[in-house]
């Protein structure tokens, strides 16, 4: 039993943490508020729990996730024990020997783990050094005096309780045999080991520890939600974007507490592997760093102005604008951290408060602006595809079944792509799916604007096609282009637009099964899958496209593939923007695809195939290795 003195102890360690806590809790409500869920309840945190050591984003790490569980069971479950044994419980003897053994092990497992976790912050470059490990020194500390203490108990009880301790305490048994029989030392040993679990708890705010607590509300409060879809922003006042720490909502500035400093974001992230200047933990760190500057009152006299574009920082230069928004980041982070969100809120404040952006982007925004399309064409030449015999007239039959998107890629980039959107028309004719198409009522979608910030131009494009679908009563919408689909089906709705969104993959693979579409003959030939982002990581649409493939053709997997394949480079503006710093991301992924030893690549956006075809021509393998879209393959394949 704890003593008087004990308890005061332990009531100030507690107070420490609790008041560590809570400034934690003001920091972050330095930002705005979150319209959020109920109030965590244990059904709630015992869901978390699951999540946290089942889901992939903690998994794919072997390494992190095996000494993560060595060290959450070594401290929970003695800390557990040791919290009932204050209150004497009464158990037969056998089962205290049982539970000695039960924490001997538990322990050595806490050791093992915490050990793992020390050499690889010892031993792996730290971007971001702010951070050192004293909390696993502690732990390491209350690990070892712990089992000391027993060597110790077990060196003085000796006789035939040394013998038993041997099964009992294996670890205490051992120790026993190498330090000298002290009741005194086992005394100092023991209030050594008391004083390091109060400075433990104590320090948990103050530390890199605060992640086990932080992460929680990220965990509860974003899993489950549309990971595709951006928050639109209200355009009816001065201020738009995220330009100071204000500006974030809570659970933004949240993520920099519950970043775990694991660098899974950065290791994932195609701009960073590729030598771009962007590494998604040092957004994540930036924030942080500026949430405290805020707080204590360095950066401006009200203490919530702490800038994020003061030049001070690591962050809101070409950095924000390398980010391809293909989603490893968020997808591959354990804690749910938001780095999408808070990189296209910069760029909102850039592009709609500074008119700060690279230049290429200007005409992007001129041609989506006047012609309402991202590549200058005008409204005319979006019927081009459509000039040819047997394509439907636009905006007649609007009683067919689907509205065929076709997007300014698909319709207007060049003629290999018109090729494919005329394919996909023939493909849909063969199997007697009755569509209608827009022709030049048809606007871009407006993704590229949003995802460079330009909410209001997206807005007001979104909101033209609403009205345009609304008027000729559509209700379901078919596209081959992943970014029109995601943005259709996650973001429309937001303004108003909503409709049922089918990719072509999952339309396809319906008719194929129902017999409407018939395989010639499987071909012999080997290709692997490409996953486009915003079908794969935004849509987890991965398995459909490859239950086609495997229909008409041989499959290889890419290493990385599903929601871990690296992305084409073309998402968040960057097809308009070639970016001369470090290598090409397309070119880094089409090695991939050539290292399975397949014949071709297979991949379902325009984007993707574009950048893909000339990567290959980059390398000289024209000849030798194909780039393929999966509505081509369709269409040659089946009847």
């Amino acid at each position: 039993m704890l003593s008087s003195l004990d308890l005061i102890f332990v009531v100030a360690s507690l107070t420490i943490m609790a008041t560590g806590l809570a400034r934690r809790h003001r920091m972050w409500k330095q930002g705005r508020p979150e319209a959020l869920d109920a109030v965590m309840t244990l059904k709630d945190g015992y869901r978390i729990l699951l999540s946290i050591f089942r889901n992939g984003r903690f998994s794919d790490n072997p390494y992190g996730n095996t000494a993560h569980i060595f060290v959450f069971w070594g401290f929970l479950l003695p800390f557990i024990v040791i919290v009932v044994s204050q209150f004497r419980p009464v158990a037969p003897a056998w089962a205290g020997q049982y539970l000695s053994l039960f924490l001997d092990v538990l322990g050595l497992f806490a050791v093992v783990g915490t050990c793992m976790l020390l050499s690889k912050r010892l031993f792996r470059k730290q971007p971001y050094p702010g951070r050192q490990p004293v909390h696993l020194w502690i732990f390491l500390a209350i690990l070892i005096t712990g089992f000391l203490a027993e060597g110790l108990r077990v060196a003085i009880t000796g006789g035939a309780m040394k013998g038993l301790s041997a099964l009992n305490s294996p670890v205490g048994y051992i120790l026993s045999w190498m330090v000298p029989v002290s009741p005194a030392l086992l005394k100092i040993v023991v209030r050594a080991h008391f004083f390091l679990v109060l400075a433990f708890i104590a320090f948990i705010p103050y530390s890199n520890m605060r992640h086990a607590w932080a992460s929680l509300f990220g965990i509860y409060y974003r899993q489950g939600r549309p990971e595709g879809a951006l928050a639109p922003i209200e355009l009816q006042g001065e201020y738009f974007g995220t330009g100071a720490i204000r500006d974030f909502s809570w659970l933004q500035l949240m993520d920099s507490d519950a970043c775990m400093s694991c660098g899974r974001c950065d290791s994932n992230c195609p701009a960073h592997i590729s030598g771009k200047p962007l590494m998604p933990q040092g957004v994540i760190r930036e924030i942080g760093r500026k949430m405290e500057e805020a707080f204590y009152g360095k950066d401006a006299p009200s203490g919530k102005d702490a800038g994020m574009f003061n030049n001070d920082g690591l962050i809101g230069g070409e950095d924000i604008w390398a980010c391809t928004t293909c989603l490893a980041c968020v997808k591959s982070c354990p804690v749910f951290a938001g780095h999408l969100t808070d990189i296209l809120g910069l760029r909102q404040y850039s592009v709609l408060m500074k008119s700060r952006f690279p230049s290429e982007y200007k005409q992007l925004f001129k041609n989506l602006e006047t012609f309402g399309d991202a590549f200058g064409a005008g409204r005319v030449a979006r019927e081009d595809w459509i000039s040819g015999p047997d394509m439907p007239t636009p905006c007649q039959d609007n009683k067919a079944e689907f509205l065929f998107w076709a997007g300014c890629t698909g319709a207007l980039y060049d003629e290999v792509a018109r090729a494919r959107t005329i394919e996909a028309a023939n493909v849909l004719k063969k199997a007697g799916v009755g569509f209608m198409v827009l022709g030049k009522e048809e606007l871009c979608c407006g993704d590229p604007a949003r995802r460079l910030g330009n909410e209001y131009l997206f807005q007001r494009m979104a909101r033209r096609n609403i009205d345009t679908m609304t008027g000729y009563g559509i209700k379901k919408i078919v596209t081959s282009c992943p970014h029109c689909f995601n943005v259709f089906r996650n973001e429309y709705p937001q303004l108003g637009g909503t409709f049922e969104v089918i990719h072509i993959t999952g339309l396809l693979k319906d008719l194929l099964n129902e017999g409407r579409l018939k395989v010639k003959s499987k071909s012999g030939s080997t290709f692997t899958y490409h996953d486009p982002c915003y079908l794969g990581r935004y849509n987890n649409i991965e398995r459909q496209p490859r239950d086609i493939l495997e229909m008409l053709v041989e499959m290889k997997e890419m290493e990385f593939s599903g929601d871990k394949s690296l992305c084409c480079g073309a998402g968040g503006g960057n097809f308009w923007c070639g970016r001369t710093t470090g290598r090409r991301i397309e070119e880094i992924r089409i090695g991939q695809a050539i290292e399975t030893g397949a014949e071709g690549l297979v991949t379902s956006c325009p984007f993707c195939e574009i950048l893909f075809d000339s990567a290959v021509r980059q390398k000289g393998a024209e000849y030798s290795f194909k780039v393929m879209d999966i509505v081509q393959l369709v269409n040659q394949l089946t009847e």
